[in-house]
């Protein structure tokens, strides 16, 4: 399997690091500039202000919370986020990677002041 399917996206990761998530990663790009393609790895997980980590799914597994499931449905995979009461909120995402719908729930959690990290 390709790395750039195994890490969140460039765009997913920019959107991350500007939500200001400093959690150490494997991997990571130089800069926002850089193309999608040119991933680094450090020799233990880092962060670096001056990179965009491009974290696992592993990695995010770790950052969300655990009413937050994750299946994949024929060629997508899906997150759900359940609130845990009687009535339940669910927020659904799908994407073509593991990796890229672990980053959009992370983000709507983050975003919506549901989870602060």
């Amino acid at each position: 399997m390709k790395l750039e399917n195994q890490v969140v996206s460039l765009e997913l990761s920019v959107k991350i690091h500007n939500l200001g998530i400093t959690a150490p990663s494997l991997f990571y790009t130089d800069s926002s500039k850089s193309k999608n393609d040119e991933i680094e790895m450090w020799d233990k997980p880092d962060y670096c202000p001056d990179n965009i980590n491009r974290y696992t799914v592993a990695e995010l597994g770790e950052m969300l919370p655990r009413n937050v499931y994750t299946t994949k449905m024929h060629d997508e995979w899906q997150v759900d986020w359940d609130n845990g009461y009687d009535e339940p909120t669910w927020k659904y995402i799908s994407c073509n990677t593991e990796a890229n719908a672990r980053a959009k729930m992370l983000c709507f959690l983050i975003e919506n002041g549901i989870i602060k990290l």
